[in-house]
């Protein structure tokens, strides 16, 4: 009929098709491909990998397919999280999403931590979208961001500092306070290879702070000792 010809002519709609002939395995399928297809709609796509979800529940009730189902539901994430931060109505990249939360206007200075947290929350629900590669990328960039907030112009401990006094400047860093409020944060500081991050982060420099390197080394030391345990953040 007139229907079935529509749809042949119009491959995006072919999981409807698919169900019309109880097809209902391969119409999920279908609309997670599609779904994943689709970049110029960011309304269209959260509908696609929505109606996909649904599917996936009832069709694989009694036999999940997790890894389409987590896929499914870290799109969904993304998908919230740009329409929450940027106004495109296009499909951004990870990286893209997370330069449009950081730099999200009308933001008063005590929220700036929580950009960086909601940042890392959202590198972390894309693990099954991105390479490996790309995730390492992501989350180096995120810390030598993170490194930046710093005031490295007021980095000198002095001579001969005390304990007291090198752990009290610690524990008053962007980047220290960042580990210390959230367990999983604290797991991605540590993953992030710290010991190159803050090599990195020093080279970036024309010419650094002579005291910079000595502040990040205890820096990362200080990390090291933290408790994994939540915590608010005091910013």
């Amino acid at each position: 009929g007139q229907l079935e010809e529509f749809l042949r002519e119009h491959p995006i709609y072919h999981w409807i098709a698919q169900v019309r002939k109880g097809d209902y395995s391969n119409a999920t399928l279908t609309l997670y491909g599609e779904a994943e297809r689709e970049t110029s709609d960011i309304n269209r796509r959260k509908v696609l990998f929505s109606l996909c979800k649904l599917s996936i529940h009832s069709v694989f009730s009694s036999n999940p397919r997790d890894e389409l189902l987590a896929a499914c539901n870290q799109h969904l994430t993304l998908i919230e999280a740009q329409s929450q931060f940027s106004p495109s109505s296009h499909v951004l990249s990870v990286g893209e999403i997370i330069e449009a939360i950081l730099r999200a206007e009308v933001r008063p200075p005590a929220s700036i931590g929580n950009s960086f947290l909601i940042s890392f929350s959202v590198l972390s629900d894309a693990t099954i979208l991105i390479s490996p590669e790309e995730y390492l990328s992501l989350l180096r960039h995120l810390w030598l961001r993170a490194l930046s907030n710093e005031d490295w112009g007021d980095a000198d401990l002095g001579d001969a500092p005390s304990d007291f006094a090198i752990r009290k400047r610690v524990e008053s860093m962007f980047v220290f306070q960042l580990c210390a409020s959230d367990q999983k944060v604290l797991a991605m500081w540590h993953f992030a290879q710290p010991q190159t991050l803050i090599e990195a982060f020093v080279a970036s420099f024309e010419n650094p702070n002579p005291s910079m390197p000595s502040l990040l080394q205890h820096l990362v030391d200080q990390i090291q000792s933290i408790e994994p345990v939540d915590q608010e953040m005091s910013f």
